[in-house]
């Protein structure tokens, strides 16, 4: 008889890797938090909703990547935070299932019984800076800082030089 765990692992859907972590339909990664998340509204389609993004080191891929995710996933780990057992997720793994697609997508998030190491040599990505460069993120910031300010590109100035006794102050 073949072992049950084997032929579940031997057949999981496979991730397409990469700096975003993508969790397909059916599946659950195992990841730590390296930081605290950065904060952002999204626009997508014309609506914008709040988004939070995590830098992680995804223990299934062995690299360090982007969790991003809504409401949901955020309010999951609240919950794991704010409970006294669990606390702070740098300190411990945790597990994100999904299953659904579109708008029938639903996500658990937990805490892992046993936690894996994570290597001393991580790259902690730069998220703040990844996500102020989508042209769909406004209102950038991490948690607890002053948002991120783009980069702000005027078209209409000429080549003439600036009379200096022009300028108001």
């Amino acid at each position: 008889m073949t072992n049950v765990k084997d032929l579940y692992n031997d057949n999981k859907p496979v991730s397409t890797g990469g700096l975003f972590l993508k969790i397909n339909d059916g599946e659950t990664v195992r990841l730590r938090i390296l930081d605290l998340p950065v904060a952002f509204d999204s626009e997508y389609d014309g609506k914008v909703s709040k988004k939070w993004a995590w830098p992680v080191y995804n223990h299934d891929e062995g690299e360090t990547q982007i969790l991003q995710g809504g409401s949901t996933i955020y309010n999951g780990i609240n919950a794991l935070i704010q409970d006294d057992e669990w606390g702070d997720p740098v300190e411990y793994d945790i597990k994100i299932g999904r299953t659904g697609t579109g708008t029938d997508t639903k996500y658990a998030v937990n805490g892992a019984r046993k936690s894996e190491d994570v290597p001393e040599d991580v790259d902690v990505p730069e998220v703040v800076n990844i996500i102020a460069k989508s042209p769909s993120a406004t209102n950038v910031r991490k948690l607890g800082e002053a948002p991120v300010q783009k980069d702000v590109v005027l078209d209409d100035i000429d080549d003439e030089p600036v009379d200096l006794s022009e300028i108001p102050f």
